[in-house]
């Protein structure tokens, strides 16, 4: 089996998903300016032993926005605008 997942943090703060569209603006503007952290791990099971496993973390900066620069980015991609919370395309 394999198993995977990303976190993002920042200013010690874990970002889930948004679970609407202006919670997803909102997370978006937050990140603004700022350096945050993405963690990303994968493990490998077999026979219920994990046999793998690797955690790499990145450090991102987001450039500098408005609000209205973010609502036009979620107005572009959509609902997709839901499904990460570094809200990429």
């Amino acid at each position: 089996m394999i198993g995977c997942d990303q976190i993002l943090i920042c200013e010690g703060q874990i970002i889930n998903k948004p679970d609407t569209i202006n919670t997803a603006k909102d997370q978006l503007c937050g990140l603004a300016g700022k350096t945050h952290k993405l963690l990303s791990a994968i493990v490998l099971l077999r026979d219920g032993q994990r046999i793998w496993h690797h955690l790499a973390e990145s450090s991102l900066t987001m450039r500098a926005f408005d609000t209205a620069f973010a609502e036009a980015y979620i107005r572009h991609i959509g609902d997709a605008a839901l499904f990460s919370p570094g809200l990429s395309d």
